[in-house]
């Protein structure tokens, strides 16, 4: 019997530098260009197309924080770039100097920065034997060309044109090759091997594409795309070609060197023949491992080095979980870094028997939370240095309870950070949004001793207040508003629902409230150097105050009363400006339209807001005077009218 060749079909192609553009699977279903080139949907979702790297002309997978698989035999080398989630990738090499790592055709490279998510690993040994399980497979490979025909009957479908389109596709694996180092799979029609519409085998440009499995709900890598059988001739002719066929009887196999039998196959290189070597390249992090609710400190319920809870540990929890699933810490457990990828959702929660926190500490630099996928929460948060929290997906949010510390926060990425107030450092957002989850009342009040929110980013502070510590409140210049009061400006765009600072509560609110701002110094009367309380926090005459509160409550005090009244008469018709003066809408003037809104919420206004005004027992230097609202409705009812005659006169 002659020596078994395998028909590597993408050996001869354009090479990875030249190539700009990507090809796809073929079926035996229909030979619409556009079948199955989105994301699978059903029981097949999270199947692996969302690992899949646009890799040159081929494909790639990522498999560890900073590693990735493909073809060896597309030739993939250091300096490659890519794109994955919408972070530029380079390809380097390893700390010893390595191009790569090859096993087979197996390819592992190193990348220039962390990915956040990463396909896991099929291992034969845990899993059982891949024979007779059913795979997704990915590939960039050929239209379906013309039919075969064999002495009148139809056998199956030349590989056609080259599209540059991704596609997936169904197969069930029948078998191993070459010393169980590859996976095969055939193109079945209408047989109990087949996998039904979505049946689907590999062509020219399928290199480096993915095979995944389903264990128990999470998909794994099980193979990357390698060959084809074949070449067939058609005797007695000779001319050799490569087709989809899900018949070979009349053809003449080149591989085998025998009489064509069944369908036309292709291999995967297996991920379970070198997996523990790969696994060794990887320095993956302690990761969660239990499909049901657990204990954080049991080292059975993690994979990968045990229990993490050290300065700079990292913790990852991903696709294991089929349904939410909790992870109960206790007492003091400290990482540096968490991260998050699973589209069910992991809430990471403090035991209720001893007071329990979760610290974030590293040795140097900033910590980290990251959120590939899915919504995901962190009660007893306490962060020891500065940390980055990315939530990559818009779609996606990590819900905390943060302890009060004096650390900045920075917030990356599409998603939202959901938080119930944020006590002490800065906070800087320059991506997606920071949604504040307080109830209103000042234990959901936040200080911060800076804040930046870039363009296209927002704050929500819903119904709560907020302090930016020694923050002027910003200018008018021009027609528009400078600082903080600029970005407030820019949220009540669209009824409360612009990027800036804005309120979701205020949105629903039809108008009746807002987001006010002004200077501590203005409200409470501080002298520098005083100090005094407002809504729940202390404050000095130097820091900003922002109130949700009812809409013409220039003061903050949490109601309309004769005082914002009086601020508004004062300077209506003055180059004053900004909302402690009267500029209840932001648009950088004291109008009539200003006194529509006082004079519609004041009889709308229910119960004061949150109690914003001065805590004598806690002012430092300050004489407190008594608050216009302690006035009897008769008489506060009679200044109105005076006021209002006013402004008509």
């Amino acid at each position: 019997m002659p020596t078994q060749r395998f028909y590597r079909f993408a050996a001869c192609a354009v090479s990875l530098a030249a190539a700009t553009s990507a090809r796809a699977v073929i079926f035996q279903s229909t030979g619409d260009p556009t079948f199955n080139t989105a994301a699978p949907t059903g029981t097949l979702a999270g199947s692996g197309w969302q690992y899949q790297i646009n890799y040159g002309s081929y494909l790639a997978t990522p498999i560890g924080p900073t590693h990735i698989v493909t073809a060896a035999h597309q030739g993939a080398i250091p300096g490659n770039t890519f794109n994955y989630n919408g972070v530029n990738y380079t390809v380097i090499a390893f700390a010893d100097g390595a191009a790569s790592k090859d096993f087979g055709d197996l390819r592992v490279l190193r990348v220039d920065k962390p990915i956040l998510s990463y396909a896991p690993l099929y291992e034969s040994a845990g899993d059982g034997s891949e024979n007779g399980k059913n795979i997704v497979v990915m590939g960039r490979g050929t239209q379906r060309g013309s039919v075969i025909n064999v002495n009148g009957v139809d056998k199956g479908w030349n590989w056609g044109a080259s599209d540059f389109v991704r596609r997936w596709g169904e197969n069930k694996i029948t078998g191993f090759a070459n010393s169980n180092s590859l996976i095969r799979f055939d193109f079945d029609l209408n047989t109990p091997l087949g996998t039904g519409v979505n049946e689907a085998i590999v062509s020219a440009g399928d290199s480096g594409g993915a095979a995944f499995i389903n264990v128990n709900g999470q998909w794994k890598l099980a193979g990357i795309n390698y060959s084809v059988t074949g070449p067939y001739s058609i005797p007695p002719g000779t001319d050799q070609f490569t087709a989809a066929l899900y018949d070979t009887s009349g053809l003449f196999d080149h591989q085998t060197g025998a009489p064509g039998v069944g369908p036309s196959g292709a291999y995967a290189s297996r991920i379970s023949s070198s997996a523990t070597s790969i696994k060794a390249l990887l320095a993956l992090p302690p990761t969660w491992k239990t499909n049901a609710n657990g204990t954080w400190a049991t080292a059975a319920n993690w994979a990968n080095g045990g229990v993490p809870n050290a300065v700079g540990a990292i913790a990852d929890f991903r696709t294991i979980i089929t349904a939410p699933r909790s992870v109960t810490y206790s007492g003091t457990v400290t990482v540096g870094t968490m991260d998050f990828d699973s589209t069910q959702s992991y809430s990471i929660v403090g035991g209720v028997a001893a007071p329990s926190t979760l610290h974030l500490n590293v040795a140097s630099g900033n910590a980290a939370v990251n959120v590939a996928s899915g919504n995901h929460s962190i009660s007893g948060l306490y962060l020891d240095d500065p940390t980055a929290f990315n939530i990559v997906q818009a779609s996606s949010t990590l819900t905390t309870g943060f302890s009060a510390s004096a650390q900045p926060i920075t917030k990356e990425g599409a998603g939202t950070l959901a938080a119930n107030r944020l006590i002490g450092g800065s906070l800087a957002i320059t991506q997606g949004a920071v949604a504040m989850t307080g109830n209103g009342s000042s234990t959901g009040t936040s200080k911060v001793t800076g804040l930046s929110v870039s363009a296209g980013a927002k704050l929500d502070l819903k119904n709560n207040d907020l302090v930016v510590a020694n923050t002027p409140v910003g200018a008018k210049v021009g027609s528009n508003y400078t600082g903080l009061t600029g970005l407030i400006a820019q949220g009540q765009t669209g009824d409360w629902t612009g990027a800036g600072i804005s309120s979701s509560a205020a949105a629903a609110a039809n108008g009746l409230t807002a987001l006010g701002i002004a200077g501590a110094g203005d409200v409470l009367g501080l002298p520098i150097g005083a100090t005094g309380t407002w809504s729940g926090q202390t404050i000095s005459a130097s820091d900003a105050l922002i109130a949700y509160t009812y809409a013409g409550d220039a003061n903050l005090d949490g109601f309309i009363s004769g005082d914002d009244y009086s601020a508004i008469d004062f300077n209506v018709g003055t180059s004053a400006s900004g909302w402690y003066n009267g500029d209840f809408n932001y648009d950088g003037i004291i109008s009539g339209d200003d006194y529509s809104t006082i004079d519609f919420n004041y009889a709308a206004q229910g119960a004061p807001l949150i109690v914003s005004a001065p805590d004598s027992a806690m002012m430092s230097g300050v004489a407190v005077v008594p608050e216009p609202g302690s006035l009897s409705l008769v008489a506060f009812a009679s200044a109105t009218l005076l006021l209002r005659r006013r402004r008509r006169a």
